[in-house]
């Protein structure tokens, strides 16, 4: 039997294929997610430098740095997981913890002495200023100044701004002998027992007050917590007793 032409066009004319490439999901270079990391990394050292206060707890702005730096990192590494950004998820998120880590021990440990060292050379001469005047000022019978207290309203002693009650003492009398005892104490205003000094002395200056070491002759002090069964100083303080 002869076959017609027709046979040569048997079937469908084509064939749908159906391996069409499907729409595909651009990646982001992960170098983006590592600057983003560092911009937050940025945010949490801002922090540790505005949020601790001389004299004040180093344990609540630590906390508060690491809780951010922890809530960013996991947020936004969900985020990126949603939007299926596998890769740059982890980047971003280990990044952000590890600054945050770093943020966390610089702000317990450097925040205030890095500050305090900043400003070491403008505050050391505002010191010697204060002690100057203290010298030619009045004084009782046993050299101590009259009026040695003063609200400053402007400017600022290291990390403390102003407004903050600052008190000068430069006598020989006391323990020390023929030693001339220099000490400033810079405090909150209303707040006596918080603040900054600046003491030639060292711990013997707070009696009965807990007290952290800054830089050179600089130090944080606070009045404590006696009634405090764990003890009287917060986290990175030490206690002097008086006497």
């Amino acid at each position: 039997m002869e076959s017609g032409p027709l046979d040569l066009f048997d079937g469908p004319p084509w064939t749908e294929s159906t391996d069409l490439p499907g729409p595909t999901h651009r990646r982001t270079p992960l170098w983006w997610f590592l600057i983003a990391a560092v911009l937050v990394g940025a945010f949490l050292v801002w922090l540790s430098l505005v949020l601790p206060v001389p004299g004040g707890s180093v344990l609540v702005p630590t906390g508060i740095v690491v809780g951010v730096g922890v809530a960013i990192g996991a947020g936004g590494g969900i985020v990126l997981l949603a939007c299926r950004e596998l890769g740059g998820s982890g980047v971003f998120a280990a990044s952000v913890f590890l600054l945050t880590a770093l943020t966390g021990i610089w702000t317990f440990e450097l925040s205030l002495p890095f500050q305090m060292a900043w400003a070491s050379s403008s505050s050391s001469s505002q010191v010697k200023q204060i002690l100057g005047n203290l010298e030619r000022g009045p004084k009782n019978v046993d050299g101590v100044p009259l009026d040695p207290c003063q609200v400053v309203r402007t400017g600022s002693i290291g990390p403390l701004s102003a407004p903050f009650d600052q008190c000068a003492t430069s006598t020989y009398v006391g323990a020390f002998g023929s030693k001339r005892v220099n000490f400033v104490l810079f405090t909150l205003v209303g707040v006596r027992t918080q603040g900054l000094a600046y003491t030639n002395i060292g711990p013997a200056t707070f009696e009965d007050e807990c007290y952290r070491h800054l830089v050179g002759d600089w130090w944080a002090f606070n009045g404590g917590d006696p009634a405090n069964p764990a003890g009287p100083c917060s986290l990175g303080y030490s206690f002097h007793g008086g006497g």
